[in-house]
């Protein structure tokens, strides 16, 4: 099998977790690799995992060279909405693609934190800290971001230290995650919870995503709410009531159609039974 490497806009992307990958190899074991893996600079853009997949059951991969204008928004089409990925892994990901993609010659520019957050679909804050992340820090930290074990907010935090400290502050936080913290000395010590530790930051991780949506959901209602009273809005709701009315007005027409196709069947088959029924013609009789 010949050998690739992945693409750097594809790496941007976190592999899958080890059940995920078991199942996926699995899958191609017994049916087949489905979809080819798309090439770009020699480089495998999309299809690192099945790649992976191939390569561990031996499966034979097929290609395909990725030919369109744009492989960072191929990426992120391909990747961002079929991946299982966190509010701030979603945002990190977009981060890492525009710098990638980043031309500052009079080519692309990066894009505003607005736009982050609408290409992810998280809040402005998720945005913010995801961008500060990637800014200011460190490679372990970033990468912490990207593999789900540490939340966005709390790297961002970490991330406004020196690069020096930032190891060690990862440190402590990974090891929070996985141990519950001791009662402070001098403190009673408190019950014992009957959750486990990791499930109730797994809880909490959940609790902050679903925080994260309220606000995209809130942002999206107030853009909804601001364009009602726009005139563009207003000749929308007009144009979808004469939609409405041409639609009453077009069944009232097929109906009365279907009723007319009717009687015209009725009275060519009244005419034919006439036509059969009738008495023959006599001949005229002279005058005597």
């Amino acid at each position: 099998m010949k050998a690739f490497q992945q693409h750097p806009l594809s790496a941007v992307f976190p592999l899958l977790e080890p059940e995920e990958f078991r199942e996926l190899c699995e899958d191609i074991k017994a049916v087949g690799l489905r979809r080819k893996l798309v090439l770009y600079e020699s480089m495998i853009l999309d299809g690192w995992n099945r790649y992976r997949a191939c390569k561990e059951t031996g499966v034979p991969i097929q290609t395909e060279v990725y030919r369109g204008m744009d492989p960072e928004a191929f990426v992120r089409s391909m990747n961002l909405r079929r991946r299982h990925m966190n509010a701030g892994q979603r945002a990190q990901a977009i981060w890492k693609l525009a710098k990638l993609a980043y031309k500052p010659n009079g080519g692309r520019e990066l894009p505003a934190v607005a736009t982050v957050a609408a290409r992810a679909g998280t809040s402005m804050r998720t945005a913010e800290y995801a961008k500060r992340v990637e800014a200011d820090g460190a490679k372990p930290v970033r990468d912490a971001v990207r593999d789900g074990q540490l939340s966005v907010e709390r790297a961002a935090t970490i991330a406004g230290l020196p690069k020096p400290d930032q190891r060690q502050a990862l440190t402590e936080a990974l090891s929070e995650y996985e141990t519950e913290p001791a009662a402070a000395a001098g403190s009673s010590k408190p019950e014992r919870s009957t959750v486990p530790w990791k499930e109730h930051q797994a809880t909490l991780t959940e609790l902050l995503q679903a925080r994260d949506s309220l606000e995209v959901f809130s942002r999206q209602a107030e853009t909804a709410q601001a364009l009602l009273g726009t005139d563009a809005a207003k000749e929308m709701l007009r144009l979808r009531g004469d939609l409405r009315t041409c639609q009453r007005r077009r069944d009232e027409l097929l109906n009365q159609n279907a009723e007319l196709r009717k009687q015209v069947a009725y009275w060519k088959r009244m005419a034919k039974k006439g036509d059969n029924t009738s008495p023959s013609p006599q001949p005229l009789r002279g005058k005597a």
